[in-house]
């Protein structure tokens, strides 16, 4: 029993250092010294990392966050810095997790897909790591690295895509074109691919990019796809973007404009299928 004012103050201040002390502990896990001792570094085919989940490095300097918002974020632990993320908030994501095909998919908790690593193409994927160079890994039974993300160069499928055609910006529209200098809209999105790992051979128009890989319906578009727009109303597609998530795409626009980030909207006329590079 506690007696008096000096005991209850006493019990008091016992309380607060407390408090205190469980707000450290907990805050580590985020910008202090490391990971757990218990902490996963990895999901295998049939886990998967729920909102509000993550998984650290085995030296604990990062972690990748299933975020309630949606969003799949590698963070380095010390500072919080963000490594990398798919850019995936506000689709409704609920989950990560690898899929049968050896996909790395983020998928609502209705079962949908909202994002995916696009790594089918490398069949074999069972294991999602993070490293402790800053990376996430796709590895396969040989412990092979199909995919990564993160810290360097090394990406594959979607994300590296992007990066690729991101590093255009701002060169200028030049028909029949695929760089290095100069983009159409078709040679950017071959060149892209090919970054990306899908080789389609050569240059083709997109006209021949939607009647050869377009298979996916319009309302289902997701980050990486590819949309096909027709502007003058023949038969003919004449227009081919990549799509960023979020209403956004990056296209080589048109002579006089350069490569350029815009709204799904700045271009009128929509066909009905979009193309999976990386499905």
């Amino acid at each position: 029993m506690i007696s008096g004012p000096s005991g209850i103050a006493s019990r008091a201040r016992s309380l607060l250092v407390a408090g205190v002390v469980a707000v450290l502990a907990s805050s580590a896990l985020v910008f202090g010294t490391g990971a757990p001792a218990s902490a996963a570094s990895s999901i295998s085919i049939g886990t998967t990392l729920d909102a509000g989940e993550r998984l650290y490095s085995p030296n604990g300097d990062y972690s990748l966050t299933m975020h309630t918002e949606g969003n799949l974020i590698l963070r380095q632990v010390s500072d919080g810095e963000i490594v990398w993320h798919p850019r995936a908030g506000g689709l409704g994501g609920t989950k990560v997790g690898i899929s049968e095909y050896g996909n790395v998919v983020i998928w609502t908790a209705s079962g949908k897909a909202v994002w995916a690593s696009g790594t089918s193409r490398w069949k074999g994927g069972t294991r999602l790591k993070v490293t402790d160079y800053g990376h996430v890994v796709l590895l396969n039974d040989a412990g092979d690295v199909l995919w990564q993300v993160g810290r360097g160069e090394d990406i594959h499928g979607v994300e590296r895509m992007i990066e690729y055609a991101a590093e255009q910006l701002g060169a200028p529209y030049a028909l029949g074109f695929h760089g290095p200098d100069y983009f159409d809209c078709s040679g950017l999105t071959y060149k892209a691919m090919q970054a990306g790992g899908f080789d389609i051979g050569s240059h083709k128009s997109a006209d021949t990019q939607y009647a050869n890989y377009a298979d996916i319906a319009w309302d289902d578009r997701r980050r990486g796809d590819l949309l096909f727009f027709n502007n003058d109303d023949d038969a003919a597609v004449d227009h081919v973007a990549i799509y960023l998530g979020e209403g956004k795409m990056i296209h080589a626009v048109q002579p006089g404009t350069p490569l350029s980030i815009t709204s799904v909207s700045y271009v009128s006329g929509p066909k009905s299928l979009v193309a999976r590079p990386f499905a």
